[in-house]
């Protein structure tokens, strides 16, 4: 699990490196050369942008009761089958927090609190937008009188296959 991991935290690191060097030996103020070492929260956003690939999501025909499972990647439509709607995965944060300002980050890279951006839209129409949380199934705000849709968990880039 560690081995996973190291990757994008090394990669994380070298590109803060290189991003830090001066590009020409130009006589340049103190000012730009001083380098500014990230946050610990803007490296773990950046690890979970370079770990999670997307979502995956249990949609619910409330009517027949068929329960399907797909895998969403960031930035990918999914349409029902059957339907005029469709589902786009617009972020996916593995240990989400919301600060009741509009503001949401990831607080580590663990799949702590799952929570997956998305937009739904049917005959063209955005109907849903906002954000699905796995650890609390029971309350999804998307709301519809045929399909339910609840998130599952993340998938990690890695693995290529849905997080246990």
């Amino acid at each position: 699990m560690q081995k996973r991991i190291a990757l994008p935290c090394i990669l994380i690191l070298v590109a803060s490196i290189i991003s830090c060097a001066p590009a020409t030996k130009q006589k340049t103020t103190p000012k730009s050369t001083e380098c500014r070492v990230p946050k610990r929260s803007e490296l773990i956003q950046k690890q979970v942008k370079l770990t999670w690939m997307g979502a995956v999501f249990e949609i619910t025909n409330k009517q027949s009761g068929i329960n399907n499972r797909v895998t969403v990647a960031i930035g990918q439509n999914y349409t029902i089958p059957g339907s005029d709607i469709v589902m786009r995965a617009e972020a996916f944060l593995p240990d989400a927090v919301f600060n009741g300002y509009g503001d949401s980050f990831s607080q580590s890279n663990e799949p702590n609190n799952p929570a997956s951006k998305i937009v739904i839209s049917e005959r063209d129409a955005v109907i849903f937008e906002g954000w699905l949380n796995a650890k609390y199934p029971e309350y999804q705000p998307f709301t519809h009188d045929t399909y339910s849709v609840t998130l599952l968990k993340g998938v990690r880039v890695s693995l290529l296959e849905p997080e246990n």
